[in-house]
Formats: C-alpha cells, sequence, structure tokens
C-alpha cells in the first residue's frame, strides 16, 4: 500500500464514528415514520425514543439511497449493452480497456456503485440491527414477542396466534407393506 493511501485511511473517520455523524445528524424534521399502520389487535408497549427514530430513519434512508443506487446501475448498465449490442465484438473488447472511453467509464461508474451499495447495504443492515436491539433493550420484556414499530412512532407487540393461519405443524404418514397377491399399502396417519 502506498504511502499517500495509508494516509487517506488515517484521515478518514472510523465506521462507527461515520454512523455516530449519521445518526447525529437526524433531526427530528427528518425522521421517516413507518409504514405500519396501528391496528385493535396491537398490544401498545411505549412510545419510540428518539434513539429509535433515529435508527429506524438511517435503516430507511439506507433502503432509500439502496433503490437509487440500483436504478442508476440498471440505467447505465442498459446504456452500456445498447452501445456494445451496436458495435462489433473487438470494438466492444477494445472499448472497455480504453481509459475515457464510454465503455470503460461505464464499467467503472457500475463497479464504483456497486461497491456504494454494498456500503449502503451493510449501514442499512447494521441499523436495522441496533435498532431492534435497541427496542429490547428498552423494553425487556418484548424479547419473545413479536414487535413493530407503527406509523405514529408506538412500539407494540402482536399476539402471534392471531395472525397465524392455522397450520398442522407435524404429520406422519406410514405405508404398510401389502401383505398378499392383489393388496393395497395400508396407509396411517399420525
Amino acid at each position: 500500500m502506498n504511502q499517500e493511501k495509508k494516509e487517506d485511511i488515517v484521515a478518514r473517520p472510523t465506521v462507527r464514528a461515520e454512523i455516530d455523524r449519521m445518526l447525529a445528524e437526524l433531526v427530528p424534521e427528518r425522521f421517516v415514520p413507518p409504514p405500519v399502520k396501528r391496528t385493535a389487535d396491537m398490544h401498545l408497549v411505549c412510545m419510540a425514543t428518539e434513539e429509535i427514530k433515529r435508527l429506524h430513519t438511517l435503516r430507511e434512508l439506507a433502503a432509500i439511497k439502496r433503490e437509487a443506487l440500483v436504478a442508476k446501475n440498471l440505467e447505465i448498465g442498459r446504456d452500456a449493452k445498447e452501445r456494445i449490442l451496436s458495435m462489433d465484438r473487438a470494438a466492444a473488447n477494445e472499448e472497455v480497456k480504453t481509459p475515457g472511453s464510454p465503455l470503460f467509464v461505464a464499467n467503472e461508474t457500475m463497479a464504483r456503485l456497486e461497491r456504494e451499495l454494498r456500503r449502503t447495504d451493510a449501514i442499512g443492515n447494521l441499523a436495522d440491527m441496533l435498532l431492534w436491539l435497541e427496542v429490547r433493550r428498552q423494553n425487556a420484556d418484548l424479547e419473545t414477542r413479536p414487535v413493530c414499530i407503527c406509523d405514529d412512532w408506538s412500539i407494540c407487540w402482536v399476539n402471534e396466534d392471531a395472525n397465524k393461519p392455522a397450520v398442522i405443524t407435524r404429520v406422519t404418514i406410514r405405508d404398510e407393506a401389502p401383505t398378499g397377491p392383489g393388496r393395497t399399502p395400508k396407509r396411517t396417519v399420525h
């Protein structure tokens, strides 16, 4: 690694410091409320704290950024594909290797967008994990319950049995061997 890269790495904030900065910049006016509507069968536990609102918003902003990155990457990919299909194979291969050419730039841009997408996904996943850890840290009695955050920032739990379809959880079918010529197997269900 050359000296310039080492200095660049040292000069950048750590990932944790960057996430702390992103959370600190989220003011109440920028909070993104959850899409879940509270219903009568939800049991209100409490209202979300500022920390929970920030973590939820960071997760949502990461999802929004992800969608934009995917759309941009698809757009560049479509344009590059059209260009490649309009050229013969040798010319396309040469252009993709030539710095500054449209296909070279498209390839580099798509690689950069994919790296940014992985980073955005990681931040979104981390925000999601921290969000649910924080909800359960603040409300230890929710550890074993299905929990949601509603659009009014209420934290609720839902009775699992109320929303689960009736399902047979275990069925054993046993075929007994036929005992004579022309006999069919006997099937029993347990």
